[in-house]
């Protein structure tokens, strides 16, 4: 009986260092994939974020939504976008009817707020035919060219503005 009790002791221990490995090697896998999940979500999280185009860009951009491209516009124009990664205090935001065949340009009415959506109305008030609204991110010293015309009063247009400054185009007809 003794060597069946030792063989049974035997067995039993077999068994039970088997359970005992089995439960390691679950808890192994367990943490395991708690592991490979947790570099997954962290990784998805954190790459997002890397190469969102929310943090990707410092840059100036600005958006013009309304009117469409190719749209056809009375004399009143209703323009809506956005500007964002503007510097507050010294980046200025104005709507500008460019005439590239000319090399001139016409700052519209009144100067944008930085950094947020907008809606607004501009007088266009030249022949029927195709013009460029263009959204400007400009200086202090140029915002202050563009005041300074208001307040003379000029009709004529100015040089046009650099294009490294301009945040967004559309091509516009101007017709009945």
């Amino acid at each position: 009986m003794t060597s069946k009790n030792g063989i049974e002791d035997r067995i039993s221990g077999i068994v039970q260092h088997q359970i005992q490995n089995k439960q390691k090697q679950s808890f192994n896998k367990t943490f395991i994939t708690i592991f490979v999940f947790f570099c997954i979500a962290t990784g998805v999280y954190f790459g997002y974020s890397f190469f969102s185009e929310e943090t990707a860009t410092t840059t100036p951009t600005g958006k013009i939504i309304l009117p469409l491209p190719g749209s056809k516009t009375g004399n009143q124009v209703r323009v809506s976008g956005y500007t964002k990664n503007l510097a507050p205090g010294s980046d200025y935001v104005w709507l500008v009817v460019d005439k590239p065949d000319r090399g001139l340009c016409w700052p519209k009415r009144s100067r944008l707020k930085p950094n947020c959506s907008f809606a607004t109305y501009i007088d266009e008030n030249g022949p029927n035919e195709l013009y460029l609204l263009s959204l400007y991110a400009v200086n202090k010293s140029m915002n202050n060219e563009f005041v300074e015309w208001f307040e003379e009063e000029r009709f004529g247009g100015m040089p046009m503005l650099p294009k490294s400054r301009r945040l967004d185009t559309v091509r516009l007809w101007l017709g009945e």
